[in-house]
């Protein structure tokens, strides 16, 4: 790794840690201001099949939710925080998974010799990627004037995530399997040690317990008491851990490409004793011994004779 590499990966394992902390700021403002506000059900939240806001029937679903669901608060005068939140999470997050990627292609995916490792690495990026695009557009187009842009990408976001764990889980898994001939000292796969291990089983609980929420906030229909809007919630905070994952593959990527280069640095001057040693020998069968005398002089020995 250059000196700008190393300068720019002790910072960038940092603001991976913290990319997390906009998203927080966001839901906990919201949570504040949805309570100072009483606890309140926004009109926008009634079906537009309704035929008025004080129906009771659409308002019997609503009227006790604690607490009503993230984008209904994001509706609100609070539609600016939650565009500055969610581009802030971009900005910060992006960057360093991009630096990752950059630094295993060049590093890590050539050494396990596995070629389309490099094109689960580009996959990562462009999920990730599609997935902040579609939840900044979700705080710009609002549930309460786009209802249905909104839900579209709410739903690019989910699947953006999706696919970035995917590509992820596949990823760590191959270099989890190869990780004994990335390090030659190493001959244990699943141990915690092993960084591309923890990351991997890391990634899998994640998924699992995100899945389970969101398999819940669909299923569980408790509109009257808010229970699928707590999931939202729940689930919306548990995002959070995905951020102290990637923290931990850049904070072990240092030490990885180190050793790496120490292996390549190894081969080299391998390399160049190798090609010494043949340079030495080629030189030794062309100059002759002590005892033997060259052509030219075996001549002039003759031509001295024969004056004689």
């Amino acid at each position: 790794m250059s000196v700008k590499a190393i300068k720019t990966h002790k910072w960038v394992q940092y603001v991976a840690l913290f990319s997390g902390v906009p998203w927080t700021i966001v839901l906990i403002t919201f949570l504040a201001y949805w309570k100072s506000q009483g606890s309140p059900v926004y009109p926008w939240m009634i079906p537009s099949d309704s035929e008025t806001a004080t129906d009771a029937d659409a308002w019997k679903h609503y009227v006790h939710m604690n607490p009503v669901y993230i984008s209904d608060v994001a509706a609100t005068k609070l539609q600016p925080l939650f565009i500055t939140g969610c581009l802030l999470t971009a900005l910060m997050y992006l960057p360093c998974l991009t630096f990752e990627a950059v630094m295993r292609f060049k590093t890590t995916y050539a050494n396990a010799k596995v070629k389309w490792l490099r094109y689960l690495n580009l996959g990562v990026l462009l999920f990730a990627f599609g997935g902040q695009i579609g939840i900044f557009l979700v705080s710009v187009f609002n549930t309460r004037l786009h209802p249905h842009l909104h839900q579209i990408f709410l739903t690019v976001f989910i699947l953006g995530i999706v696919g970035q764990l995917i590509c992820q889980i596949v990823q760590h898994g191959v270099l989890t399997h190869n990780y004994p001939k990335l390090f030659a000292h190493e001959t244990k796969r699943f141990t915690m040690k092993n960084p591309f291990w923890v990351s991997l089983i890391s990634r899998i609980a994640f998924t699992i317990v995100a899945a389970v929420l969101v398999i819940m906030f669909k299923v569980v229909n408790f509109e009257s008491y808010g229970m699928n809007a707590r999931f939202e919630w729940t689930l919306s905070f548990f995002y959070n851990f995905l951020f102290p994952i990637t923290w931990y593959d850049l904070r072990h990527l240092n030490c990885h490409i180190e050793e790496f280069n120490s292996v390549l640095r190894f081969k080299l001057e391998a390399q160049d004793e190798k090609k010494e040693i043949r340079e030495m020998a080629e030189i030794d069968t062309t100059v002759p011994s002590a005892g033997e005398s060259t052509s030219d002089e075996k001549e002039a020995e003759e031509a001295g004779n024969s004056m004689a």
